[in-house]
């Protein structure tokens, strides 16, 4: 059985790519950033599951439990060409905060912005959504 926390992952991806965004195809969002790096047509999308936090209690037998999970964009070229993307997924995101029914609550976290390279300039800009979802007390 899969941990919740990846499936909420995998609903992110699914939201990211169906239908296909207009500032990035399907075919480059990914489930991780180093094959979003890997990939020779960008920009693209990579999509992680992060940190956990410590689960609370909610109900007798069940526990809150949150995820973060990054979007992260890469572009070549001007920061500018990021914002499309972004903007794009956040409004799929917050379009549907509980991702059909698997999240409790969704959550925006901060963004970050990051360039590297010399000949080539590669632009990373990174949102993190916190995902709130209840499991039994003896389940992930």
């Amino acid at each position: 059985m899969a941990l919740v926390a990846d499936l909420i992952a995998a609903a992110v991806i699914a939201k990211l790519t169906v239908p296909a965004m207009t500032a990035v195809p399907a075919a480059a969002v990914f489930d991780d950033l180093v094959a979003a790096l890997a990939a020779n047509d960008l920009p693209a999308i990579a999509v992680e599951a992060g940190d956990e936090s410590d689960p609370q209690p909610a109900a007798i037998g069940q526990v809150d439990r949150t995820v973060d999970v990054r979007v992260s964009v890469l572009v070549k070229g001007a920061r500018s060409a990021a914002a499309a993307a972004v903007e794009e997924s956040f409004g799929r995101l917050v379009a549907d905060r509980t991702l059909g029914g698997l999240a409790l609550l969704m959550e925006e976290g901060p963004t970050e912005r990051d360039a590297e390279g010399s000949n080539e300039l590669l632009y990373l800009v990174t949102k993190t959504y916190r995902y709130t979802y209840r499991t039994a007390l003896n389940a992930l």
